[in-house]
This record gives C-alpha cells, structure tokens and sequence, in this order.
C-alpha cells in the first residue's frame, strides 16, 4: 500500500467515522442481551430473568464483547454505541487498509458502505452485526490472500467461522462453500487436516458443550420463539419474499449491490471467489426461507460487507481501478441511489418521528427508535423515557411479575427481581415451543397461555398447569431451567428433551385446546 494509498484510506475512514456517529442508536432488542450482562455482572449467571437458566440472547461472543464496555461506561446508551463504532470502525479500517487496492477504490468503498441503508442501520443498534461484519471481512482477507501451509490456513478459516457462529449461528452458511472448498485442498496433504479442524472450531464446540449442559438446549431460546412456529414454508417463503422487496423499495442500493458481486464473481472470478459468491447466495436463500425478519435490512448486512469484499478482490475491479473519470461517475450513482432511499443515512434527522412500518410487518426499526435512542438524541433524553420510569416503578413497588411484548428497555431497567413474562417469548421457555395460533407478525410469534401458566409464576413456580400432559411437560423443563445444575437426574432430563422424548406430550397437550387467548 502506497502512502497516497494510506492517506485516502485515513481521510475516507475518518468520514465514515463522522457519519457513523451521526447514525449511532439503541435497538429495543439490544437491551435484551445487556440484561443479561447486568445479571452475570451482578452474580445472577448469563440469564434474563434471574434464577431461570434460559438464554434469550442469539449472539454468545457479541455478549462477551459487550461487557467490558459495560464495565467501563457503565451507562447502557453508551456502552452499546461505542461497542458498534469500534467494531464497526475496525471493519472498515480492514476493508479500506487490506482489501480495496487503490485510493480510487477505497472512495468507492467509503461511498457505498454510506448509502446502504441496511449496512448503515446495523453499524451501530447495539446489535452483533458490526462483529459479524468484521469477521466477515477477515475471513474473505484469509481466504484469498493468506499466504501460510493449507492446514494453517485451514485452522484459521475455521477458527473465524467458529467465531462468526459463535457471534451469530446462522452465519455458517456464508462461509460453508468456501470451507469446503479449503477442505478438499487439505485433504490431499496428509493427517493434519482434522486437528486444523477440531481446534479451529473449538470455540463453538466449547459453547455448545457450555449450551446443553447450563441452558439444557443447543440453541437459543429465540430460535424456538421464532424458528419452530408451526407455520408453513410456503408461508414463511412468502413473507421471506416481502422482506427481500422491502428491501429494494426502501433501500436502492444493498440488494442491487450484492447481485451485482455476485454476477460479477461468476463472470470474472476463480473458484476461490465463486465458492464465495456460493455462500452468499446460499445465506440470501435461508433468509428467504425463514421469512426474512421485521427490521428492514438487518439480516442484508453482514452478506453485503462481505459481497463488497468479494467485488474489491476481483480482477475486474483491479483492471479500472486507477480511473479517475470512472470512480467519479460510480460515486455519483451510488450516491444518487442512496439519497433517494427511504430515510438515508447520510442525511440523517434528529427530530422525532413515530416510525415507519409497511403492511407486512416489517419496519425501519432505526427511525423507530433514534427519536429516542440515538447517540444525537440522547443529551435530550438520557434516561427520562418513560418506558425507563415504568420500568423502575416495578422495581420500586416490588411487582413480581409484568407482561410485556417489548421487553429490553423495560427489563434492563427492572432489575433482577421482577419477573418478565414475554408476549412473544423470546425470554419464555415453556410457550416457546408451543405452536403459534392466529395472526402472526414476521418475528413477532403469540402462543397461547396454558391454565394455570401464570398462576405458576406468580406462586414461585409451583406447578397450577391444569393439563396434565403440558403439566408433565413443564415439570421436566422446570428441572432443566431451575433445578440444580448438577444433578444426574437433571442430565439425564437434558438429554431425553434434545432427543424428542417428551414431544408426544406437547402434541397431546394441543389436543387437548386447554388454554387461555391472551
């Protein structure tokens, strides 16, 4: 890299750097894994409601990230801003300082990352997608230009998919044709290629193995509320195709952007980049499968930075990438195409505006929440919202149990002690596997509530289920979430739940129609 070269990419990120600041906010969601943070800081364990062993929160590494911010900030806001703008901002760094080959193209790069609504919207929310992005980016760096023996590069790679699962499982499958790819290569030279393997991806293994025995499950408990509905593919395909229209009317440059690195990584690239493309058309295709999610662009993110590094590493792209004229005339348009999506980031507004939602469900969830959450925003608010002081009136007047659909603000500032019955049941183990009933919105999923289910918390948790195949059923669960740790009963109750055993009980349950319609 030339010092010409490192002055742009200095002065570009030091841009970036300006309007990320600008855009920085709070997502509702993101209090939800904060929560947890607090509890574990507090000496409650890695839980949402204390002394109920559940884990609401989907991204395990960006929880371990957050909480060194936490200890040194200590207020919540802050804490979650500066975790995006550094993560964020190492990414970029990364993009513009090893991966775009010229001063031109880091202009480029800089300008496109700015208009993407989506990429923007998800730099900061307190969300794990700046990690993801990151890792991402490191991993494509790796795979293409990381000069090592195959098995290293075999360890590496995988080390940084287990990270990327770690901070978010789904993201697997961006790399997974890639992986397989190196895979191949290793298997040709010898015995090395399993222990590359193995401690690579001995970060996901360790939190899995962590998972089943504290949590009793693989998987988060939001994977249950939103992924184990009962709903048909047709259906969550349906909506998945809404998302991805959404997407294109609200923001003209994310989309359009990754088909285009993906054309180009067909017509242009190698193996190596085409197995790239691979996995991002293959992440597009579980996005659309699960029906997408109900903040605009958030799950276009991590596919568009890495879709941005894939094209910046083609030979095409190193062909013009001293054209001065060209670059000019390709800032321009993508700049057009930004300005003229809904709410761009560049002009971004501070005063206050209810939030934008389309008929599907899906909503610009930043301009839902930056009125009140934004970094700009928050001198005016701070902690005065008052969602914060009904939430601080339940711990003062000591309420053992509220209902609430929008639990992260709410329950940070609860506290501990009061105890967050979740609508949608992200947070709630048991209502989480019962199937979904009526009108649904895309992440938003009611069960119904059994008799006796609230009765049972409101009682510490002394089981008034009155069906008694549901009742049967929540006494195991109570065993795993609440028992104790180290029971062999209690191992052997994990281990029957993850292998089906006491599904015929939910199924009779539902027969039964023994519920309550909240």
């Amino acid at each position: 890299m030339t010092n010409k070269h490192k002055l742009a990419a200095f002065a570009f990120l030091l841009l970036y750097l300006f309007l990320l600041v600008r855009n920085a906010w709070a997502s509702d969601d993101a209090f939800i894994t904060l929560r947890v943070v607090s509890n574990l800081l507090h000496g409650y364990g890695p839980n949402w409601n204390s002394a109920e062993r559940v884990q609401v929160f989907t991204h395990p590494l960006w929880m371990m990230a957050l909480i060194p911010f936490y200890i040194v900030i200590r207020n919540p806001f802050f804490a979650l801003y500066a975790a995006g703008v550094v993560f964020s901002a190492a990414a970029v760094f990364f993009l513009l300082y090893k991966i775009s080959p010229s001063p031109w193209s880091a202009s480029i790069a800089v300008t496109l990352l700015l208009a993407s609504k989506a990429f923007m919207d998800y730099s900061t929310s307190g969300l794990e997608n700046p990690l993801s992005h990151l890792l991402a980016l490191v991993f494509v760096w790796a795979f293409l230009f990381l000069e090592t023996s195959v098995h290293r590069r075999l360890f590496f790679l995988t080390l940084l998919i287990a990270l990327s699962m770690l901070n978010r499982l789904d993201t697997v499958l961006l790399f997974l044709p890639a992986l397989l790819l190196e895979l191949s290569r290793a298997l040709r030279e010898g015995r090395k290629t399993l222990g590359a393997l193995f401690w690579g991806g001995f970060p996901i293994l360790v939190w899995e193995v962590f998972s089943i025995f504290y949590y009793g499950f693989p998987f988060p408990n939001t994977y249950y509320a939103k992924l184990t509905t009962g709903i048909s593919q047709a259906s969550l395909f349906q909506q998945g195709g809404y998302y991805f229209q959404n997407s294109l009317t609200w923001d003209h440059v994310t989309l359009p952007v990754i088909g285009l690195a993906l054309v180009l990584a067909v017509f242009f690239g190698e193996r190596k980049r085409r197995s790239l493309a691979l996995g991002i058309a293959l992440y597009l295709f579980y996005i659309l499968s699960i029906g997408g999610d109900f903040m605009s662009g958030r799950f276009f993110s991590t596919p568009y930075i890495m879709a941005l590094a894939l094209s910046f590493s083609l030979p095409f792209f190193w062909k013009i990438k001293d054209s001065p004229l060209f670059s000019l005339a390709l800032i321009g348009l993508i700049l057009f195409a930004g300005l003229t999506s809904l709410t761009p980031p560049i002009l971004i507004q501070m005063e206050e505006d209810n939030g934008i939602i389309d008929s599907r469900g899906i909503a610009d969830e930043k301009v839902a929440y930056f009125y009140c959450c934004g970094l700009l925003n928050q001198w005016d608010h701070g902690t005065t919202l008052k969602i914060i002081e009904d939430a601080r009136q339940a711990n003062d007047q000591n309420i053992p149990l509220v209902l609430r659909e929008s639990i992260g603000i709410y329950g940070y500032y609860a506290g501990p002690e009061v105890y967050i019955l979740d609508k949608v049941c992200l947070s709630d183990p048991l209502r989480a596997r019962l199937p979904v009933f009526g009108s649904w919105r895309i992440g938003h999923f009611r069960r119904h509530y059994p008799v006796g289910y609230v009765e049972t918390i409101e009682d510490g948790f002394v089981n008034h289920i009155r069906e008694p195949h549901l009742h049967e059923y929540y006494d195991r669960l109570l065993l795993v979430t609440r028992g104790d740790l180290f029971s062999w009963q209690r191992v052997q109750t994990i281990l029957q739940f993850n292998l089906g055993a006491y599904d015929g009980l939910i199924e009779d349950y539902m027969r039964s129609k023994d519920w309550e319609i909240p």
